[in-house]
Parts: structure tokens; sequence; C-alpha cells
């Protein structure tokens, strides 16, 4: 009898091998480098492996889908259900390119053969790289967490499209939209986070959840660890009873560069400042970050500007603001003499008005208002570009 059950206890322990290597094979193999978002993700497999897992995935040049999903019962048989269902989902997406119209076809072909009764949770999202705009749907799953870059703490994205995958047939699922800002995020994530035991029984539950969320940095890969190492602590000394999954992105917007050019006049100078004005603008609405840096920008642009029409004996003067990630950049460039103003020597600050060498103060100042300066002539122009961290 004891040889049976080591036997018995050796073929689970083999059968739990295979399904995490399934589950494992089945996850993307590297996260996406781009400067339209920022995404991260990971997965932490139970001893008794269930069927979790999460995407993501180009369906063209301006929209990417995301997804996390969760498929009832543990081992081979949920690892596998788990790979039928993600194949469908992707193929179903990359095809319709709509969450809630792809839910609907691939609940019925689920529907249609599913001898194990099984079905999952998923939460999948489309997003717009151009616009922010958010399509997605929700089939049962826990409610992802949102947070604003404005502040305010995370909050959770209720709306549902339907029941869960495989469960009923001939359900049309509900598309939901909303539309997102640069520097927003958004957690996913699987009930093995909030429903994560301690010592006592107790959940972890959605408010840990939002407290952890809250202590993090809203970068992906920040909100992922914060969150597993809660739930770690949390849970300290309870075997791990279900897959934790998380996924976490961050929209940046595309980068947009927005030019004018200026005569080399005192008037020029002031249409430089009202531009800038209009540019700062146009950027807050989309981000709010932007508008703090206002009166430093306009020292700035004042500085440089000034100092391009009194001295370099250029023909005029364009000045480039570029938003890119949380960084914001002034490009000053003219086609006056070659001057970099970066190898001129720093005065001497020390010194009283009287012992100290006129100039190089409103360079000096420019300097320690900015995050990084940086100077090339090239084309026969001066490129002097001064960065600003959002």
């Amino acid at each position: 009898m004891k040889a049976f059950y080591a036997a018995e206890d050796a073929r689970r322990a083999k059968d739990m091998e295979i399904a995490k290597t399934i589950q494992t094979a089945a996850l993307p193999p590297a996260l996406p480098e781009t400067l339209c978002y920022r995404l991260d993700a990971a997965m932490q497999a139970a001893r008794n492996v269930g069927g979790d897992f999460y995407d993501y995935f180009a369906l063209d040049a301006t929209h990417i889908a995301f997804l996390v999903a969760d498929v009832s019962g543990k081992g081979v048989t949920a690892a596998l259900y788990m790979m039928t269902a993600k194949t469908l989902i992707k193929d179903t997406l990359l095809a319709l390119h709509d969450p809630a119209a792809a839910f609907t076809k691939v609940n019925a072909e689920l529907c249609e053969n599913n001898p194990a009764n099984m079905f999952l949770t998923a939460w999948v999202g489309v997003l717009d790289l151009e616009t922010g705009g958010l399509s997605f749907a929700n089939a049962g799953h826990n409610p992802p967490a949102f947070i604003a870059a404005a502040g305010g703490g995370a909050s959770f994205v209720t709306e549902k499209s339907g029941p869960v995958l495989a469960f009923m047939d001939g359900i049309s699922y509900k598309p939901c939209t909303m539309r997102i800002k640069p520097g927003d995020a958004l957690f996913l994530y699987t009930d093995g986070v909030t429903e994560a035991l301690d010592a006592k029984s107790e959940f972890f539950g959605e408010e840990r959840l939002v407290a952890a969320l809250n202590a993090a940095p809203s970068d992906p890969r920040s909100l992922c660890t914060v969150v597993r190492a809660a739930v770690a602590a949390f849970s300290e000394g309870v075997p791990q009873a279900d897959d934790i999954t998380v996924l976490a992105i961050r929209y940046l917007a595309p980068p947009r560069t927005h030019s004018c050019s200026f005569p080399p006049t005192r008037e020029g100078t002031a249409a430089a400042s009202d531009w800038l004005d209009e540019t700062v603008s146009a950027l807050s609405e989309t981000d709010p970050r932007v508008a703090a840096l206002t009166p430093t920008l306009h020292i700035i642009t004042d500085e440089i500007a000034s100092n391009i029409v009194r001295y370099s004996g250029a023909s005029g003067f364009e000045l480039d603001i570029t938003q890119d990630d949380d960084e914001l950049r002034l490009v000053f460039i003219d086609d006056g003499s070659p001057y970099d103003p970066l190898s001129a020597p720093s005065p001497d600050i020390t010194l009283g008005a009287a012992d100290r060498p006129i100039g190089g103060l409103g360079i000096l100042m420019v300097k320690k208002m900015s995050d990084s300066v940086s100077y090339r002539r090239a084309h026969n122009r001066n490129f002097l570009t001064i960065a600003k961290h959002l």
C-alpha cells in the first residue's frame, strides 16, 4: 500500500511539473520596448498549478492588446485548456480587433467542445497608442485597478461585459470603453492576489491591493514588484494556494515634436515666449505635469533666445518642443556663428559683482534649472538641447 501511495504521489508531482512547463511556455518570451507605453507582467505558479495566463501583442502599428485570464481547475487538464483558450483569444483578437466581439466568438467556440466542463475568467484591453482610447471586455474577471497620473489613488474599473467564458452558449459580450491619458496606468491581476490567505485565514483583499498600489511608483515594474512583495509578506508561512498573476501597463503616448521659427529680433523673442505658452497649454491638456514647468521654461527660453538674437548673427532661430515619456525637451536651433555655451567656464559666483567678469550667469542659471543640457553643431547650425523631467 505504501508503494502504491508513493507511486501515486510521484505521478501527481510529475503531472504538476508538466502542467507548470506548459503554463510557463505559454507566456510571452520578452517584454516590449516602445516609446508609447511601458508594460511589465509576472506569473507565479502555485504548487497545485492552475491555469493563469497573461498575454500582450500588437494588433497593428497603433494598437496593442493585453490580457489576463484564469482557467478553472488545476494540473495538466487546466494547463492544456489554458493553451487552447489563449490561442483562441489571440487569433480572434488579431482578426477582429474588438475585445467584446472576440469574447463573443471565443465563448461560442469554447462552448461547442468542452467535455471537461471547464471555464475561464478573462479581462482584455485594446489600447490605441495614438489617442489613448481603450476598448475592453471583462468576462467575469477581477476588476483591474486604474492609477491616474494626476494622482488621487488607485480605483477599480468595475464594468463587466458578461459572464465567464465557456459557461453558457449564446452570450453577446458588451463592449466597454474609456480614455487614458499619458502617464495613466492599469494593473491587471488574478484572484490569486486578492484571495491569498494569511495565518489567520484572512484574504489579502482589495483594500490591501489598493494600499500596495498607492504606495508604489507608477511605473509597471514597480507596481508588479510591490504588489507581489505585499502579498508574499501578508501570506508569510502559508503555502500559496493559487497562481498569482499580475500585469501592469502605463500609457506614454507617442512623442510629438512641436516646432516654430522666429526672427532674430526682440519681437521674435517675445513671439517665442507666446508660442511656448500655447504649446505648453496644449500639452497640459493630456498631461497636467507639463503645466508645472511653465515658469522655468519661460526663463530658459527668454535667456537662450535673447542670447541668439544679441550675439549669434543668425538669420533666425527655431524652437522645438518634444514630450517623450517623463521628459520635456527644448531644442534651440540657429544658423549663427558656431558657439558652444557649455564650453565656457562657469563664472565664480562667490566673487562680488565688481570683481566678477561679465557674462556666463545666464547659461549657468539655465544649467541649474535644467536636468540636462547638451550642444552640437551640425549642417552649419547650432543645436542646444535642454531637458526637464516631468
